[in-house]
């Protein structure tokens, strides 16, 4: 529970209930009358900031955590800046909640308690690792040291007198200096994405995991190899850094010349996003680094409603189940093909070339299937039958070999051997799966009721983003 109380008075005021969450730490924003805390809860950590009187509470961060501790104020810039001893790292965001970079994870352990000078543009915090010390760096992550590391044992709390520019923990303290008082540096620096305060060159720009800086060193770019979450829904494309510090916002595309996205995958072998429009009965291909949108295909389809891309081989595959049709094309020669034909009720497709092969889930009279197929549309043969239950999806785990598939009717996602000879539930209650991928240790899936985006990761925890 986080509460306030008037110098010299006993009462308290609650700013958060009794039973709400897991507080840590607090750090208090003068100037705006604004709390902010860290909050441990198990599979729902997040740093929130709330007025005085408990209301207005607002999240900060809710990704990329996993046990943030330690939290302080930067009154010149806005910035928060927090600790997370899981991650081993310090970390700073904007007070509005957009952006949120890593400044120190090399030369970290455990780190605790955090406490910021700003008028000298230093911080330190508290590692209580294997070799517990007091650490010194600047607000840029520049330079960190250990100060003090000899009759420590369990490091926590730090604070900063910046009258007297003195830290104390437990009942240690630093020489006195004269403190210098300083404008903001960041008010002029025009960093693109976030600006700190800097002992040696008045401030430094930094960038949201995932993006770089360019050759200004103030604006932020995304690599070309950088791995987002792509989703499509009617004419719009949304896109999400993997692994990203903060609250997870969605980079939105409008596309008006696209009618209604029945499929999206995407392609690595130029950095582009395929899409299928049923309402235009079109295929189309558009640019990250050009933003434009171009016709990929626009001749001989009806209704297609999965897609999946061969980057080994340079081809595209999809179902068209209006023609009920598997199809392919080059992206060399343009060439396209008909590789089966006559298959009931196509819903998704899965190009495995690791292992040659096709997945296709389907439906016929008997109840839902996924079929196992040669690359060139031969030796199709049935893995899975299921009469009670419908494949809508179809994503690869390369790190299990394994096929993961969303179940419509028992809204589950399952876990089926390539062979088919072992199949078993993963998620439950996933609600309504739309479309899944994998990446990394979480499998990520879109509910067509609820048009939200949902995600386990594989230490049993099952979380769910808006």
């Amino acid at each position: 529970m986080i509460s306030r109380s008037s110098t010299g008075r006993e009462r308290m005021y609650p700013i958060t209930k009794n039973d709400e969450g897991r507080p840590v730490d607090v750090a208090y924003d003068a100037r705006n009358n604004l709390v902010y805390w860290t909050d441990a809860s198990p599979h729902a950590e997040t740093i929130y900031r709330a007025t005085l009187d408990g209301k207005n509470t607002s999240i900060v961060a809710d990704s990329g955590l996993l046990l943030p501790e330690g939290i302080a104020f930067d009154w010149i810039t806005g910035n928060i800046y927090f600790a997370d001893s899981n991650l081993s790292h310090i970390a700073v965001c904007r007070n509005d909640s957009t952006f949120c970079s890593v400044l120190i994870q090399e030369t970290i352990d455990k780190p605790r308690g955090i406490a910021l000078h700003p008028n000298q543009g230093i911080m330190f915090w508290t590692d209580w690792g294997n070799s517990p010390a007091i650490m010194r760096a600047g607000m840029d992550g520049s330079s960190p040291v250990a100060i003090v590391f000899t009759n420590l044992k369990w490091p926590n709390g730090i604070t900063v007198d910046q009258g007297n520019s003195r830290i104390y923990w437990a009942d240690a303290n630093l020489d006195p200096n004269q403190p210098i008082q300083r404008t903001n540096p960041c008010e002029n620096a025009r960093c693109s994405h976030i600006c700190t305060i800097s002992p040696i060159k008045s401030f430094s720009c930094f960038c949201p995991v995932g993006m770089i800086l360019d050759k200004t060193i103030k604006s932020c770019v995304e690599p070309d190899d950088l791995v987002k979450l792509v989703i499509a829904f009617k004419s719009t494309i949304k896109t999400m850094r993997f692994n990203s510090i903060g609250t997870e916002v969605f980079d939105s595309i409008v596309l008006p010349k696209i009618k209604s996205v029945s499929a999206v995958v995407y392609n690595p072998i130029n950095n582009t996003v395929i899409l299928s429009d049923t309402g235009a009965k079109k295929i189309y291909e558009y640019s990250f680094k050009t933003k434009r949108l171009s016709v990929l295909i626009d001749q001989h389809l009806d209704s297609v409603k999965g897609m999946d891309i061969d980057p080994v081989g340079e081809n595209l595959y999809w179902i068209d189940a209006g023609k009920q049709t598997v199809e392919v094309m080059s992206f060399r020669t343009r060439a396209r093909a008909i590789i089966m034909h006559g298959v009931d009720s196509l819903l998704d497709i899965l190009v495995v070339p690791q292992i040659r092969s096709l997945f296709i889930a389907g439906m016929d009279k008997s109840g839902g299937k996924i079929y196992k197929v040669q690359m060139n549309g031969n030796s199709s043969s049935v893995i899975l039958n299921l009469s009670d239950k419908e494949a809508f999806a179809l994503t690869y785990d390369s790190d299990s070999g394994n096929i993961l598939w969303a179940d419509k009717v028992n809204r589950s996602i399952e876990t089926l051997s390539p062979d088919g000879q072992s199949n078993y539930v993963t998620v439950n209650q996933a609600g309504a799966p739309f479309d899944i991928v994998k990446y990394g240790n979480q499998i990520f899936w879109t509910d067509m009721f609820t048009q939200e985006v949902k995600f386990y990761t594989f230490d049993g925890s099952n979380y769910v983003r808006p």
